[in-house]
């Protein structure tokens, strides 16, 4: 039975692979969070793990591990835009704690969820195996401080290639785990409109999406596992994108949303617009990598218990 330590387990995508990886039950899993009573008491309302398992991040480098996964970061658009220097400081001093763990445990294998970000803020056509980074390094934003953190995360991995170091870049992600109040994401704001009866306010903007489901990113994951040694990184996918106008026909015909369209609005994001943010590089297929779900049915799979009025359980 593999041992897998998970940093960062009260985190969006945190909670959602812990979920699943318990669900395995094939795996003996190490929580580690900076609040061990949120993460005991999510545990206690979703699963039924041993809250033994849970411990504080000043605990990790003392355990023996397989795997280390490290799900530790900012993801949420409105909490990246307020969090300034501190986007450097986490990263850093996660990754740092991950890699000297790693010099004196060579074999474990380490997977760090990164970014699409590392491919620049504006990304006009789908990311493929040439794409190049444009940096405007005159004029360095918020957008930008990003985008650098995750850069110099994956370079100092391809540096240390004697270590099992493997990087998972993520584009859009979407789990029943998802913050609905007071969060940046797209889907919180539609879903928090159906909930709440009002209407979404759209951008006329027509632009591409690639959620992946947690089903197919810790199948990714598992993968990765299986094929040990390993230094390299790989971009994320589903079966298929997904359009912002079909997601809005989705869920105006399944869930009732109302929208209508502003011409006043513009695509914002913290690390810039980004028409379509996806990636062609299957390099994943080396690994036998092959989604199963399509941003749309990943979707469909997981927004059914975040509806209230289909008053679904939430597993």
């Amino acid at each position: 039975m593999k041992k897998i330590a998970v940093l960062g387990a009260t985190g969006y995508i945190g909670k959602s692979l812990v979920y699943k990886l318990i669900l395995k039950k094939n795996y003996e899993i190490f929580l580690f969070a900076r609040s061990t009573k949120k993460l005991k008491d999510f545990l206690k309302l979703y699963t039924k793990y041993s809250v033994n398992k849970v411990k504080k991040i000043d605990d990790f480098r003392f355990g023996k591990y397989d795997v280390v996964i490290n799900c530790v970061g900012i993801g949420d658009p409105k909490k990246m835009k307020e969090a300034g220097y501190e986007l450097f400081e986490i990263t850093e001093k996660f990754d740092n704690l991950i890699i000297n763990y790693l010099k004196i445990n060579p074999k474990t294998v380490y997977i760090n969820l990164s970014s699409g970000a590392v491919y620049g803020k504006s990304i006009e056509k789908p990311i493929h195996k040439k794409s190049l980074l444009v940096l405007d390094i005159n004029n360095v934003d918020q957008g930008d401080c990003y985008t650098v953190t995750k850069i110099n995360c994956e370079a100092k991995h391809r540096a240390l290639a004697n270590l099992n170091i493997i990087d998972i870049r993520l584009f859009s992600f979407f789990s029943r785990f998802i913050e609905l109040e007071n969060s940046g994401f797209l889907l919180s704001h539609i879903i928090n409109s159906i909930n709440k009866k009002r209407t979404f306010y759209a951008i006329s903007t027509n632009f591409i999406r690639d959620f992946i489901n947690p089903e197919d990113l810790l199948r990714l994951i598992e993968l990765i596992i299986k094929k040990g040694k390993i230094n390299d990184f790989f971009d994320a996918y589903s079966k298929k994108p997904i359009s912002f106008f079909k997601l809005l026909k989705f869920f105006e015909k399944n869930y009732g949303l109302k929208y209508k369209f502003k011409d006043d609005l513009k695509l914002v994001s913290p690390t810039g617009p980004k028409n379509s943010y996806f990636s062609s590089n299957k390099k994943a297929v080396s690994l036998g990598y092959i989604p199963t779900y399509s941003s749309l049915g990943g979707i469909a799979e997981e927004v059914k218990y975040l509806i209230k009025q289909f008053d679904n359980e939430p597993f």
